[in-house]
């Protein structure tokens, strides 16, 4: 239906996203302790402030914790 070149910073909206979040924590002194990003599979988080854990629902892949 459209047709966008390869190199089209258009969709590159995934790694727009993940440069962007970056460079705000290292704006803000906020450390990156463990990342999962990239591939074509899509994301569903959710935090537990009481445990401080991260859970990420992977399509196909199944759960991590971090």
């Amino acid at each position: 239906m459209f047709y966008f070149s390869k190199g089209s910073d258009f969709m590159r909206i995934g790694p727009r996203n993940v440069e962007a979040v970056k460079v705000k924590l290292k704006t803000l002194q906020i450390p990156i302790v463990s990342m999962d990003v990239g591939g074509s599979s899509g994301r569903t988080i959710e935090f537990d402030p009481s445990t401080g854990k991260l859970k990420i629902r992977t399509v196909n892949k199944g759960e991590v914790f971090i």
